[in-house]
């Protein structure tokens, strides 16, 4: 995207790059503060564990809440246009600036998302997910547009690494399996074809040495 962030050894995070709507999250705008061309100091270390950045970035604090800010696309994570129904008041309509509070939940483990859906798992092990659902990639068990429904998809332990794109979906559990689901454009849930379209988390290949996951656009992108 045209946003980039990155932890450094002591935790701080940084991030850069363009600030339509509040992206960067530092309190400006394009037109507040303009774009940020050099990796600048967003959050003193130990603000966050875990960061997904996106036109909406997700995050994690370490007492388990969950924050956003940015573009507010697609409901992620607060309801759909015009009027986001659960943003807080006081904040411009899709859009965030700065940091705000998603729910009031402290059982949150870790985030991901794209542009049009946001994941997050619990301590319970269960991902949920909202925004856009492009024939089951973003909701699970359908293909139905959803703005603000947050659904479980699993349970899968704490160790998942996930990878979110537009088209596809997948998950390296900690035993090394790989799963896939979503649409199937070019064959981008490496299941042998490029016509079966997966709505809900299937094992691809019988290899159990994958270590990581991750998902742009029409592809899929494990690592062993």
């Amino acid at each position: 995207g045209n946003v980039c962030g990155a932890f450094k050894e002591d935790g701080s995070f940084y991030n850069w790059g363009c600030n339509i709507n509040g992206i960067l999250g530092n309190g400006g705008d394009e037109n507040n503060g303009g774009h940020v061309g050099t990796p600048t100091l967003h959050s003193a270390a130990g603000t966050w564990n875990n960061i997904a950045i996106s036109q909406v970035t997700l995050a994690v604090k370490p007492n388990g809440t969950l924050w956003a800010w940015g573009m507010s696309y697609q409901g992620v994570p607060f309801g759909g246009y015009p009027n986001y129904p659960q943003q807080p008041s006081g904040t411009t309509p899709g859009k965030l600036s700065s940091p705000v509070q998603v729910g009031s939940r402290t059982d949150w483990h870790q985030v991901q998302n794209i542009q049009e859906a946001g994941w997050a798992q619990r301590t319970n092990g269960h991902w949920y997910a909202w925004g856009a659902n492009r024939t089951g990639t973003g909701i699970a068990g359908g293909a139905a547009y959803s703005e603000d429904n947050i659904v479980q998809n699993g349970p899968w332990d704490l160790n998942t690494q996930v990878g979110c794109g537009q088209q596809g979906r997948s998950l390296a559990k900690s035993d090394g399996s790989l799963y896939t689901w979503g649409y199937n454009l070019y064959g981008a849930v490496g299941q042998g074809n490029s016509s079966t379209h997966l709505d809900t988390p299937v094992q691809c290949g019988n290899l159990t040495d994958w270590k990581a996951s991750d998902s742009g656009g029409n592809q899929n992108s494990p690592i062993l």
